[in-house]
């Protein structure tokens, strides 16, 4: 199996924070604190290099803790793509209908 698959075959829910809730204000606050994007020329959660910013990928839940992930497909600080995981607030509960993953079509 390769490394994508096994990340996949972690992932026990998923979820999409709501915009401007509690939890998106933490979650890029978090992004923002990484010290690779503190040294980025503009604000630390966009590094814009080449029309490339962060975004967020989405929310999910690995052996019972939930994560946010966020993508820059070309970080100005290392001209490559960069994953973080952020761990979700202690209080973070995701909103609505269980989301189906990809395994379970």
């Amino acid at each position: 199996m390769g490394e994508i698959e096994n990340y996949l075959s972690q992932i026990e829910q998923s979820a999409i924070v709501k915009r401007n809730s509690k939890e998106w204000r933490y979650m890029w606050k978090k992004l923002a604190e990484k010290d690779i994007n503190k040294r980025c020329k503009d604000e630390p959660t966009v590094c814009e290099n080449g029309y490339e910013i962060w975004q967020y990928m989405g929310s999910f839940k690995i052996k019972g803790k939930w994560l946010h992930e966020f993508r820059h497909r070309w970080h100005p600080i290392t001209e490559a793509r960069v994953y973080f995981k952020i761990s979700a607030s202690k209080n973070y509960k995701p909103i609505g209908k269980k989301r189906r993953l990809l395994s379970d079509i």
